[in-house]
């Protein structure tokens, strides 16, 4: 290192010479200088610094280029054709849809009588070689003869389809907006009218809201999957709803009456929580099966102190929605609203709603807009929650009324 007092020494030698030692030792004792005051902070080099690349954020120091490996190709999945219930025909699922390689290729056929006792249909599903594994479906019949084509559906992302034991079309697809896209999160159902194909409301509403959802249940207590007894016991599932969904922290349950007419079951459950209160429920076996597990129909309060006017059960909905109900008050709180998606997310809630009076009868009406995430048509619930307390979160009373959401 050089010794910076060395300068008093430069007058021995000629002035040219001398001057360009001073600069030069000064020049060199100052960068030493500095560098030395800036290791104490980041760290210092006397080698070039590599050049960088971009422009870097305010307080962030910039890194060195780094080499970027590239995202592998993506590779399409190997597509297999499988076919059930159909006859042998003289023509390729392929051709007939008009599948181009390399692009989409069936990869379900499932033959039945879509349209009625005795008639031969046959519902196709082309997949996508894509990452969102898109799924077209087709329902084709006079499969003997020009096969011609009664219905599609487009584009389901990581769709799936199946017919259901009463012949129906179920659909299974993610919505764009899906935090997990891969996840299917909304499932639709269509059944032949006489003329065409159309979107029907399954009558569950809890624990499955959908046809789709309802069998993939039936499927997962045929194959004695864990944690999924409660699904074939009435109080099982209404002990579930109350617990999960209404967050009472205990109940009493009881057998009012069973239906042979009907084929239902009502069951009562009483909320052991604050303010007490409770609700009346419907239940059915899916399919009308003895064996099957059971769904939740209509869900009503239990001493009919909360009666709902609108929207009637099974309507189809656009927004907003006109939410009115009768319910004998005990607090300025009154009554609160929560529209329920398909998957049992609340997308709107009104949050507590104050009544005109503090106790005694009353009436409101309240307008509840909302904004779902996919075009047409989606089953779901509007729920309507009491209270006697001063907190909208201690419901005593629930009403949940099973319609259609449109977008």
């Amino acid at each position: 290192m050089f010794d910076c007092s060395e300068e008093r020494k430069i007058s021995a030698y000629k002035p040219q010479r001398a001057r360009l030692l001073t600069i030069r030792r000064w020049y060199v004792c100052g960068a030493v200088l500095a560098c030395s005051l800036i290791i104490l902070l980041s760290g210092c080099s006397l080698f070039a610094t590599p050049s960088q690349s971009g422009t870097a954020s305010p307080g962030v120091t910039p890194e060195a280029t780094k080499v970027i490996t590239p995202t592998p190709n993506y590779k399409p999945p190997t597509i297999t054709l499988t076919v059930s219930n159909c006859p042998t025909l003289s023509f390729s699922w392929d051709s007939l849809i008009g599948a181009k390689a390399g692009v989409d290729k069936v990869q379900t056929v499932t033959c039945g009588s879509l349209e009625g006792p005795g008639s031969l249909t046959a519902l196709v599903g082309a997949r996508y070689y894509t990452p969102d594994a898109k799924l077209d479906i087709y329902v084709y019949d006079n499969l003997n003869g020009n096969p011609t084509k009664r219905f599609s559906v487009q584009g389901l992302l990581n769709g799936d389809v199946k017919v259901s034991p009463s012949n129906t079309i179920m659909t299974a697809e993610a919505t764009p907006g899906n935090s997990t896209p891969t996840l299917p999160n909304l499932f639709k159902e269509y059944q032949w009218n006489g003329t065409s194909f159309t979107q029907v409301l399954f009558p569950g509403i809890f624990p499955d809201m959908t046809s789709y959802q309802a069998h993939q249940s039936q499927a997962m207590v045929n194959a004695n999957m864990p944690n999924e007894g409660w699904r074939t016991s009435g109080f099982g599932v209404l002990d579930m709803l109350t617990r999960r969904v209404f967050h009472w922290p205990q109940t009493r349950d009881q057998v009012v009456t069973f239906s042979t007419k009907n084929n239902v079951y009502i069951v009562e459950s009483f909320n052991l929580g604050a303010g007490g209160g409770g609700v009346v429920a419907t239940l059915f076996h899916l399919d009308n099966r003895p064996n099957t597990i059971f769904e939740i129909k209509q869900l009503t309060s239990i001493d009919g102190g909360l009666t709902v006017n609108t929207p009637a059960a099974g309507t189809q909905l656009t927004s907003p929605i006109s939410a009115s109900a009768n319910y004998t008050a005990n607090s300025g709180i009154l009554v609160r609203v929560v529209l329920y998606d398909n998957i049992f997310f609340a997308f709107e809630d009104t949050g507590a709603i104050h009544g005109s009076a503090s106790s005694g009868a009353v009436t409101f009406t309240q307008l509840v807009p909302y904004q779902l995430d996919s075009k047409g048509l989606r089953e779901g619930v509007v729920a309507f929650y009491a209270t006697n307390q001063n907190n909208i979160s201690l419901s005593n009373d629930v009403v949940l009324v099973k319609v259609f959401f449109s977008a």
